[in-house]
């Protein structure tokens, strides 16, 4: 699946995910729009130092108490 986050009212594309069951993988429609809470192991900042991307995110759990307009660029 692609992760993604809001920035500046627009959602934008900020890596893919590993780590998935069979069950995700097969239904992956069903997961579209979902919150997920993820690790990596580094956060890509660019030049200004403002993120760019998850290096090898993998998935640790749904977050059902999150809608996708709470998932801001500015809080990764």
């Amino acid at each position: 699946l692609v992760l993604g986050a809001i920035k500046n009212g627009k959602e934008v594309q900020i890596g893919r995910l590993s780590g998935l069951t069979e069950e995700v993988l097969t239904n992956w429609k069903d997961y579209v729009g979902k919150v997920c809470e993820v690790t990596g192991m580094e956060i890509f900042k660019d030049d200004n130092g403002e993120f760019s991307g998850i290096r090898h995110p993998k998935f640790i759990r749904w977050r059902e108490d999150k809608t996708k307009e709470e998932c801001l660029w500015e809080n990764i």
